[in-house]
């Protein structure tokens, strides 16, 4: 089987990427070996030297994930479908071909936080009557905050737990992902299915 390296933004991605990873059987997959790379530059340094730090740190039969926020990246200009168009054409151009996926968060990685799942307002340390207070206030529409890092930030000051890459990894190990409907996250899945199906 081959292995998955994973190029990230930062260790809060990294941990959940990881935390995601360990998740085998609710994504349906079967991925033995894999590493996930943060990026020192972040989400710009991913941006503009995914291929060249991939180069360094994979082989050329791994398969490769690109993953980023778009918030952040100095081209929110653009969609997340046009970064991630130009992110695979220059990994094909280097190469990696089929065995290469982009994904860009919309507008970053705490919108995959925002679930109804009672384990969300436990891990950031509310009950259970002031995280619905939260979801009935702060949701829009499609079920999702406005601000997400900046909700997150604000929970978490007023509940005294701190801002770690360990609480990332911690929600992606606890909360259900089956009815997660973000379009990035399902990008993902849907590489990882393709790539180490069950």
């Amino acid at each position: 089987m081959s292995r998955l390296v994973v190029l990230v933004a930062d260790s809060n991605m990294k941990a959940a990427v990881e935390g995601l990873l360990t998740r085998s059987e609710s994504l349906r997959i079967r991925c033995g070996d894999y590493q996930v790379h943060p990026h020192p530059g972040h989400d710009p340094g991913v941006w503009n030297d995914a291929v060249e730090f991939l180069r360094v740190v994979a082989q050329p039969d791994d398969h490769v994930l690109v993953v980023l926020d778009r918030e952040g990246s100095g081209h929110e200009d653009q969609s997340a479908d046009q970064m991630e168009n130009t992110l695979q054409a220059s990994l094909v151009r280097a190469g990696r071909g089929g065995r290469s996926g982009a994904v860009v968060i919309d507008p970053e990685l705490e919108i995959w936080v925002w679930s109804d799942s009672p384990h969300v307002g436990q891990i950031l340390g509310m009950d259970g009557q002031a995280f619905q207070r939260v979801l009935a206030t702060e949701m829009m529409p499609n079920g999702k905050p406005a601000r997400p890092r900046e909700l997150m930030e604000s929970i978490l000051r007023r509940t005294r737990v701190p801002r770690s890459s360990s609480l990332y990894g911690k929600l992606a190990r606890t909360v259900g992902i089956g009815r997660c409907t973000d379009r990035a996250f399902l990008r993902l899945r849907d590489f990882l299915q393709q790539w180490f199906p069950a």
